[in-house]
């Protein structure tokens, strides 16, 4: 068995013989040196118990004991704090020791001291075993962080290269404008936007939000990404496949891939013919797109089709709308309604009777969806539940831009950001 190690501290005193008697009975292992150069003294190897030696606990005060504390910090252990001839047992100084391992007591007699100290060497070999289990958790604990803040980076890159991935630049059109504005839950995006021109007069727009948010729907968004464009493409016959087409298409992908976490798609679909100002959609699960015209209130377009990823062999409704100058229709996720109608609480009946929609008309779009980001912070602000959102809209302003005008104003139009 090891020998307990026993560190003495003597206050200006010699070591009294009851204390070398005790310390002989434990078997200790004692390292005997004036108190006063303990602070200076190079680091000793650990010890299991202290023993600080003194005329009177009142001497360690005049600063004493506070420059014994600071270097107690650095090697703490069980301490004992003996008044051999004075009758104070240092009492009066307890509140300065905090809750650090250290007593104060009075010399009665061998047996009462021999006990102290094999109490103390006791105590201390179960706080080396805590000592250790708790460097074991520190160090598994930075070793968590360390992981952490690499998921952390991996994911943000994800991010970053996921919006990288989205359109910077909208397709500018003849007679027409088409505007964006997207806010991620997390880092990587559930939500994915894809616009893109299919000749020289049709351009197609697709919105679609994966379940969830987070990696898992940030990577299958990306994977619908890519679906949308090549089931969107021109057939050899010329022409490009109808929006209907295309959502039943994508369906067959998903359920293909026989993706194993029940994930689902909310997806529409959209074809706008510049020369006929014809806009033609097929949607599946996702909200009903709103148009919103001058004199008019707000109204969703209604049409049915079940998301995708669910079932085979389901119609999507297909919807055909021309639209009028000063019109815009705004296609979006159902992260839109987090943010607006939450706010309101139960009065928001409808999405489309919000006063956001309300004051759309009377607002340059720009305007309109700048201010979306305001209503993202307020919901973060309320911490209510994060969701993704996203929203594309076709405008037909009433006065065209210039060409030069146009193109200069094409970076402006799409808004999108990470909370």
């Amino acid at each position: 068995m090891n020998r307990p190690r026993v560190q003495v501290l003597l206050d200006d005193i010699e070591l009294a013989p009851d204390v070398r008697d005790v310390l002989q009975q434990i078997g200790a292992d004692a390292c005997v040196r004036p108190l006063r150069s303990a602070h200076s003294s190079p680091a000793s190897p650990p010890v299991d118990a202290r023993l600080v030696l003194t005329s009177n606990a009142r001497a360690l005060k005049n600063g004493k004991l506070s420059g014994f504390l600071e270097w107690f910090d650095r090697q703490p252990c069980q301490t004992l704090i003996l008044s051999l001839t004075g009758a104070d047992s240092g009492s009066s100084l307890e509140g300065q020791i905090q809750d650090r391992p250290i007593r104060f007591a009075v010399f009665a007699s061998k047996d009462h001291l021999l006990g102290e100290l094999q109490a103390m060497c006791g105590l201390s070999r179960s706080y080396d075993a805590l000592r250790r289990e708790l460097a074991e958790l520190k160090r598994k604990d930075e070793t968590l962080l360390a992981g952490m803040r690499q998921l952390q980076e991996e994911l943000r890159q994800a991010g970053l290269l996921q919006r990288d991935l989205f359109q910077s630049n909208l397709p500018v059109m003849e007679g027409a404008q088409l505007h964006a504005w997207h806010r991620s839950a997390s880092e990587v995006s559930g939500d994915v936007y894809h616009v893109t021109r299919l000749d020289g007069q049709t351009v197609g727009i697709a919105v679609a939000d994966a379940t969830g948010h987070g990696l898992a729907a940030g990577m299958l968004s990306v994977a619908i990404q890519r679906s949308i464009r090549d089931c969107s493409r021109m057939s050899l016959s010329g022409k490009s496949p109808a929006p209907a087409d295309v959502l039943a298409r994508l369906n067959h992908e998903i359920l293909d891939a026989k993706l194993g976490e029940c994930q689902f798609v909310t997806t529409v679909y959209a074809v706008y013919h510049e020369p006929t100002r014809m806009v033609h959609w097929a949607r599946a699960g996702a909200p009903y797109p709103v148009l919103v015209r001058r004199g008019q209130s707000p109204r969703p377009i209604a049409s049915e089709g079940m998301l995708l990823g669910v079932c085979r062999d389901r119609s999507f409704e297909p919807v055909r709308l021309e639209l009028q100058p000063g019109d815009t229709l705004l296609f979006f996720t159902d992260g839109l309604e987090s943010i607006l109608c939450e706010s309101l609480g139960e009065a928001a009946a409808s999405l489309h009777t919000t006063p956001w929609f309300q004051r759309m008309g009377q607002n340059a779009l720009e305007r309109s969806l700048a201010e979306l980001d305001g209503h993202s912070q307020a919901a973060c602000a309320a911490n209510r539940e994060k969701d993704d959102v996203t929203v594309v809209a076709l405008h037909l302003p009433t006065t065209l831009p210039s060409t030069s005008d146009r193109k200069h104003r094409l970076k402006a139009r799409v808004h999108s950001t990470a909370s």
